[in-house]
């Protein structure tokens, strides 16, 4: 079987940074978030922060700000709204997404290499296991994002034989796969998999389709759940 992987693609969808050490109010950019946990890590010759913001009140997931500095003044600053893996937003500094993103992924490398990085789990997430693939749909909420729609899927792939993962939106959660920051080659390879991965929630009654969206029910849902199994559309 032919595997397709992505420089944009985060190494694990969902994930929290782990530090000892909080950060004060006075080294953050904002202190409305609560108690953040610092990471640094080298891109192209200059430091970068990710400051990890993970238990925020009223709030399903945490926030994540990548941060440049020079002299101490924010130079460049990115969040990620969800800790999914994926910059959302250019608070500040003149860069695009996908430059933002690929920055974003070497500092999530190096804190997986440093043993600093734990995924996160969401209440909104199925996953099921075909020969040495497993295969799950994430529904996530991000909220106050700027790229994507108030709810989204991130299909994930893991080739448990050569230890690769690979995770793709459908920011629109309407079973096409969609993310911007990846090829088409390769969405179009996943496509039909991420189709059946969606077919198999539905006939589990662990996915539902309603109003043209596929949504993962939460796990306290799961039982209440006696929604009809249904057939997904084709696309041509």
């Amino acid at each position: 079987m032919k595997t397709y992987t992505s420089t944009q693609s985060s190494p694990h969808p969902l994930f929290l940074i782990l530090f000892s050490v909080a950060v004060a109010a006075a080294c953050r950019p904002t202190a409305d978030l609560g108690e953040s946990t610092l990471f640094l890590f080298m891109f192209e010759d200059r430091q970068y922060e990710i400051l990890g913001y993970n238990q925020i009140p009223d709030r399903e997931g945490g926030i994540n700000d990548i941060i440049l500095r020079d002299s101490g003044e924010v130079t460049l600053w990115m969040r990620d709204w969800n800790q999914d893996g994926y910059v959302n937003s250019i608070i500040k500094g003149d860069i695009s997404i996908g430059q933002a993103n690929e920055i974003y992924l070497a500092g999530i490398r190096t804190a997986l290499e440093a043993g600093k990085y734990q995924e996160r789990e969401y209440e909104r997430k199925f996953e099921y296991r075909d020969g040495y693939f497993t295969y799950e749909i994430i529904t996530v909420v991000a909220e106050q994002s700027e790229l994507v729609s108030d709810w989204y899927n991130i299909f994930v792939v893991n080739d448990l034989r050569n230890r690769v993962s690979i995770s793709i939106r459908d920011l629109d959660q309407n079973g096409l796969l969609d993310d911007p920051l990846t090829p088409g080659e390769v969405k179009g390879y996943w496509q039909d998999f991420y189709t059946l991965s969606l077919q198999e929630g539905l006939m589990k009654r662990r996915i539902e389709f309603k109003e043209g969206r596929y949504t993962v029910n939460k796990r306290s849902e799961r039982r209440r759940n006696r929604s009809t199994a249904m057939l997904l559309p084709s696309y041509e």
